[in-house]
């Protein structure tokens, strides 16, 4: 019995999680239509809103499902860059977008750490050795 009210209070709790995602997917959409009527000069109705906010939400079920098959199939239970690059392979724009946008990051990171190689490899040049130091007692 323990375990069936484990479950519906499990079930729960993802059905409370998945409304708040949903009302939050929502509440973004709306304002970003508000900024777009600004600046547009488009009235958005409320059914369009809720349209586009449900779409958007579908879509990333979607993408989220597809993501953990990529990771799953590569033997990983953590999703990476490219599961990401491979769900945006079919948008030539977004998958050229994205792939620069992993090299930037894959060479600041690589800068980052030759930076603090450097740094590590300058602060043991300044110290002064056991050796040294004993020579200069005698």
């Amino acid at each position: 019995m323990a375990g069936v009210d484990e479950e519906l209070s499990d079930d729960y709790e993802n059905v409370v999680k998945a409304k708040r995602l949903k009302a939050a997917v929502h509440y973004t959409t709306g304002k970003i239509c508000e900024d777009c009527e600004a600046d547009f000069e488009i009235k958005y109705t409320t059914q369009f809103i809720a349209a586009v906010s449900e779409t958007i939400f579908r879509c990333s079920e979607r993408m989220a499902i597809d993501l953990e098959a990529f990771a799953k199939h590569g033997k990983r239970t953590t999703i990476n860059s490219d599961d990401v690059l491979l769900l945006a392979r079919k948008t030539k724009n977004l998958a050229s977008y994205m792939r620069d946008l992993k090299d930037s990051l894959t060479a600041t990171k690589e800068e980052q750490n030759v930076n603090r190689k450097a740094k590590k490899k300058a602060k043991e040049s300044d110290k002064p050795t056991a050796n040294a130091t004993d020579e200069s007692n005698m």
